[in-house]
């Protein structure tokens, strides 16, 4: 099984922006109107795909682990894996390879449960899917229609800039050449025609010798100016020891890089054991959930843990049982969403030793 099989299975078999609703599981596509509801729906608690009909939902023969996110078959002997899973953190959908899982170019946004490409520079959308009971060799992502539209901005913007060179260039020849013009006639023309005039400007000296007195008046003033110049500044002159040392910035820790995403306990670096309850806030405006993801502090993927519909203000926002994975190190992030799906860039991050 690949992606374009999954799509099918979820019905899935038009171009277009589709999501799978986190509240619901019904898959649905985006319309003039918003998103219109299709006939398909990813069941919530067991992750069983499920086709509408007159008797209610029906069970089909695939699933979606809950928890593992491998898409399963049903058969003789129960849910049996494919190579082919949705990775619980990321929602990239991967293949089973010699060497793990190996991601794909296509992903169910953990966050908004949108059907995402891989673009040039990050996800996009808009999918293309083969028609139902097609072959699983088509093109599932519509990069070519992204890559030529980048690539012929590209190319319109280089003959702008082209186009611009060569008339900013011209325009500063224009321009030299007619103040050359112009300073060779100030130079030539116009001494010819106003000559320089012969009257004698009267100089200060011969002012002063016409009249001392207000030429002693004038020296006194300006020595009275040149001594208030002179007086020192209070401000400038006040003494380094006086002045009082600045307070310094407090930077946002990783535990609470924001008030309204907080861990404040346990501790960062605190070794665990058994059921420990971590205590903080979890809460922003338009509030719709806030969820918790860990790793092993040598991986580098982040996984599911849990997931809260409630905002807390500084109380328990997690029971974690520690005996369910093994000693170690591992990083927990607390993540809070709004009901757009945004949710902040900063997570309240913590590291923590398990001892079991």
């Amino acid at each position: 099984m690949n992606s374009d099989d999954l799509k099918r299975k979820l019905g899935i078999d038009g171009d277009g922006t589709y999501r799978v609703d986190p509240e619901t599981g019904r898959v649905q596509k985006e319309g003039f109107f918003g998103w219109q509801n299709t006939e398909t729906r990813v069941e919530p608690g067991s992750g069983t795909i499920q086709k509408d009909s007159l008797f209610g939902w029906q069970n089909t023969d695939t699933r979606i682990n809950p928890n593992s996110g491998v898409v399963q078959q049903d058969g003789l002997f129960g849910h049996t894996d494919t190579d082919t899973r949705v990775n619980p953190g990321t929602g990239i959908v991967q293949r089973d390879g010699l060497f793990g899982w190996r991601n794909g170019d296509e992903r169910i946004n953990p966050e908004t449960g949108q059907f995402q490409g891989r673009g040039l520079l990050n996800w996009e959308g808009h999918i293309r899917t083969p028609v139902s009971g097609g072959g699983g060799s088509g093109a599932s992502i519509s990069h070519s229609g992204a890559n030529k539209g980048l690539l012929g901005v590209l190319l319109a913007f280089f003959f702008v800039a082209i186009l611009g060179g060569f008339f900013v260039s011209g325009a500063s020849n224009f321009a030299g050449s007619f103040f050359e013009r112009l300073i060779s006639y100030t130079e030539t023309v116009l001494p010819s025609i106003f000559p320089a005039s012969s009257v004698d400007t009267p100089s200060l000296t011969d002012n002063s010798q016409k009249n001392p007195s207000s030429t002693a008046l004038l020296e006194s003033e300006a020595v009275s100016v040149a001594k208030e110049s002179v007086k020192p500044d209070p401000i400038r002159t006040q003494s380094v020891s006086g002045l009082s040392e600045p307070e310094p910035i407090s930077q946002p820790s990783p535990l609470c890089p924001r008030p309204e995403a907080c861990i404040t306990f346990p501790s960062q670096n605190a070794q665990l054991s058994g059921v420990v309850a971590f205590r903080g806030t979890a809460n922003k405006p338009d509030f719709q959930y806030y969820k918790f993801e860990y790793k092993p502090e040598a991986n580098r993927e982040w996984n599911f843990l849990t997931r809260f519909e409630r905002p807390v203000s500084n109380g328990v926002v997690l029971e974690w049982d520690t005996g369910t994975v093994p000693s170690g190190a591992y990083h927990l992030r607390l993540m809070v969403v709004d009901k757009t799906g945004n949710y902040w860039p900063e997570f309240a991050e913590i590291r923590v030793v398990v001892q079991n």
